[in-house]
């Protein structure tokens, strides 16, 4: 069976020690349960609470998936997001957005492990994902609408019908969850100093939550590509 996703060789040049992750979950209509969800929130964030809370800010950053993450960031003159996220609703306790459940398990995820993860309604997306490295100039359509335009050598996902995620500029718009999705598609960017088994952990996460959403689920595929996979 192919994977659902690839790497361009572009990428495999450019980013020899990074890699994708993916996950491709089914939630049967009328099996998803959102106060569980909830529920599997609030105890997971209470866990992470307890593990970092007493962490100053520069200990945070110190962590090595933040540290890969800002190596990244920093080399556009960005600060990587979810660690201001993971600031904002985990240690400052602010409420997590109103977003439809599975793009909650995709944030939650990433206030659990720090890996940069963008959900995808799979009925939107055409073939097999590419994760690819960015000429520049490259444009797409951005979740919540306007144009945004690659810069060179940032990491990005893309299917036949054009761009679906780049690390810098997020996801688009085409292929976003709804209420209604029930087949998605999680894919995750992992920076050089983001190993295999942050990786594979991640994809358990999301299992996890998922699972306490809905007990009809069925995970289709998952799996890591890039060099850090390869010998």
């Amino acid at each position: 069976m192919a994977e659902l996703l690839t790497v361009s060789e572009r990428w495999r040049q450019e980013h020899p020690e990074a890699a994708g992750a993916w996950l491709e979950a089914f939630v049967p209509p009328g099996t998803g349960r959102e106060s569980r969800l909830l529920e599997f929130q609030e105890a997971t964030l209470k866990e992470i609470r307890a593990a970092h809370s007493s962490r100053s800010r520069g200990e945070l950053r110190a962590l090595p998936v933040f540290l890969a993450y800002e190596r990244y960031y920093k080399k556009f003159r960005k600060t990587y997001h979810v660690f201001l996220q993971f600031r904002s609703l985990v240690l400052e306790g602010r409420p997590f957005p109103r977003t439809p459940p599975l793009v909650r398990v995709m944030f939650l995820s990433e206030m659990r492990t720090f890996l940069l993860t963008a959900v995808h309604d799979l009925q939107q997306v055409r073939g097999p994902v590419i994760l690819d490295s960015a000429e520049g100039g490259e444009e797409y359509e951005a979740l919540g609408g306007g144009e945004q335009r690659l810069k060179t050598g940032d990491m990005y996902m893309r299917d036949s019908d054009g761009i679906v995620s780049s690390v810098l500029s997020g996801p688009d718009g085409r292929t976003m969850t709804t209420d209604g999705t029930t087949s998605a598609l999680y894919a995750s960017y992992l920076p050089q100093g983001v190993g295999f088994g942050e990786g594979e952990a991640h994809l358990d996460f999301l299992t996890e939550a998922l699972r306490a959403y809905s007990d009809g689920l069925e995970i289709r595929s998952r799996g890591i590509v890039g060099g850090k996979t390869e010998s």
